[in-house]
């Protein structure tokens, strides 16, 4: 199921963008502000990577070394509450000197 507001990562887990909430296995989570935007920005190209620069300007409207490391906190927590081990995430993909990746469930 991929509809403008919804993206399915897997049979349990789900993402409501425009409402910034994680579905998972009957329990929800909601995302902060900054975490929404993110996940939106990446929403608009699911499967592709977004870089880092892009993700950025949408968020916070400039690129800046501070800003990089809020991109890298917000990313931090989106996976803590998205996947099941953050530290060998399937959803949320860094693509190494680039950016982020949202993928769906293979």
């Amino acid at each position: 199921m991929t509809t403008r507001s919804k993206i399915a990562l897997s049979d349990l887990c789900y993402l409501d963008i425009e409402r910034g909430v994680l579905y998972k296995s009957g329990l929800s989570y909601p995302f902060s502000k900054s975490q929404t935007l993110i996940l939106q920005c990446l929403a608009q190209s699911i499967g592709h990577p977004t870089p880092k620069i892009t993700l950025t300007k949408y968020i916070w409207g400039e690129a800046s070394e501070s800003v990089d490391r809020l991109l890298y906190q917000n990313i931090h927590r989106i996976r803590h509450k998205l996947e099941d081990d953050a530290h060998n995430p399937q959803y949320l993909i860094t693509v190494k000197g680039f950016g982020y990746m949202l993928n769906h469930s293979k």
